[in-house]
């Protein structure tokens, strides 16, 4: 697809068609998409010679597109490049930036720090609003430090853009708080939360579920339906994510019942489960016991005609293994090839050990083989189980 809408835009080229930062744009965001930057930055190099000047969007996108690939560094000495086109000549420090090969090493260059980008926006010298830095160049970055686990540099560079009046918007606040619940840091994550309300931002769905998600893996099952209560208070729209991860948190909060009434909801709600959410019930069924209820489960999911997958068989088979059904788990592991499931190193692991539990050692030692034959790496316990032996 992207290599038509160049031949369409070299076509254009000959004919003389005017050309403009639109039409340049949608072919280096391509470009950026398809991880091939060298040609994103030659096209952006191109434009000047048909009259057209990068804008911010040029810039942001480029951007962008080396935050996708984790190169921060390089976005950041872009941003840089960018503020020095775009300040009167002479009165921005000069600071080395991002060449025009952006497959160069930037190991031997002074590294740009989020204050130093900071200082420079804030010198208020920036002139012509087609370059100006705006809340998207801002959002990139801290977004791709969120992501790179650098929570520290994302909140200098968040605190240095405000300073210099570029404000955050949701998706900004958005990054930080998933930054901060995936560093474990939920008492900030909620601080942030409020913050962003009090700013006359409105959390979306994304936001509150990625906070209850982390409140349910931090065992605060309490405050995280007192979350999911407020995001009904707003008059949120729910989804299938929402509803798994309410779902997953309550079957490993130890709140199954509860779990199953959420689950039945859905269709009232016009909210259809997929596969995630049958496997997260079926999981949680197998754990406490109730196998009949998940093979239940498993049909009613099949016959809605969603695919069973791994996940799914895995938790049939920790739940058999657990009542020593051997038979139904050789049955399940024979069954996943014929339906396109290719066993994983959990699933071996949970064979293994079960056979190891029930003292078949020349079966734990076949199964072992044909791991280490397929190239599957064995665990710890797998690997200890059959050292002793």
């Amino acid at each position: 697809m992207l290599e038509g809408a160049i031949s369409v835009w070299q076509q254009m080229v000959k004919r003389g068609l005017v050309q403009n930062e639109f039409s340049f744009n949608i072919l280096i965001d391509g470009q950026c998409k398809e991880g091939d930057m060298q040609e994103a930055f030659r096209l952006r190099d191109y434009m000047p010679r048909l009259g057209v000047c990068p804008d911010v969007v040029t810039f942001n996108t480029l951007m962008n597109g080396f935050c996708i690939r984790g190169e921060i560094q390089e976005a950041q000495y872009l941003l840089v490049q960018m503020l020095n086109r775009c300040s009167p000549r002479g009165q921005i420090p000069e600071v080395e930036v991002v060449q025009d090969n952006p497959a160069s090493s930037i190991d031997n260059r002074t590294l740009v720090t989020e204050t130093e980008v900071g200082e420079l926006l804030s010198m208020e010298l920036l002139q012509g609003e087609h370059l100006k830095p705006n809340h998207i160049t801002h959002t990139t970055l801290i977004s791709a430090h969120c992501r790179a686990g650098k929570l520290q540099e994302a909140f200098t560079l968040f605190e240095e853009f405000v300073r210099s009046g570029i404000m955050p918007n949701e998706i900004t606040y958005s990054s930080l708080i998933n930054g901060l619940c995936k560093a474990g840091k939920l008492l900030e994550a909620r601080e942030l939360l409020k913050e962003m309300q009090n700013m006359g931002f409105f959390p979306n769905h994304v936001t509150y579920t990625t906070l209850i998600d982390a409140l349910f893996k931090s065992g605060k099952v309490q405050e995280a339906l007192q979350l999911h209560d407020e995001t009904v208070r707003r008059g949120l729209a729910f989804d299938t994510v929402i509803f798994s991860v309410l779902i997953d948190g309550l079957c490993k909060g130890g709140k199954l019942a509860k779990a199953r009434e959420l689950f039945e909801k859905m269709p009232r709600l016009n909210v259809i489960p997929n596969h995630v959410t049958y496997t997260i019930l079926i999981d949680g069924h197998c754990k406490t016991g109730n196998i009949e209820e998940a093979w239940k489960l498993l049909d009613e999911m099949e016959k809605r005609g969603l695919k069973a997958n791994v996940v799914t068989y895995n938790a049939l088979i920790n739940g058999l293994s657990k009542k020593g059904q051997i038979d139904e788990i050789v049955e399940i592991f024979n069954t996943m090839p014929k339906m396109g499931v290719i066993p994983s190193n959990v699933t071996y692991s949970i064979m293994i050990d079960t056979y190891y539990k029930k003292g078949n050692l020349q079966q734990d030692f076949a199964l072992y083989d044909e791991m280490i034959q397929k190239q599957m790496i064995p665990n710890v316990v797998t690997s200890l189980h059959l050292s002793m032996d």
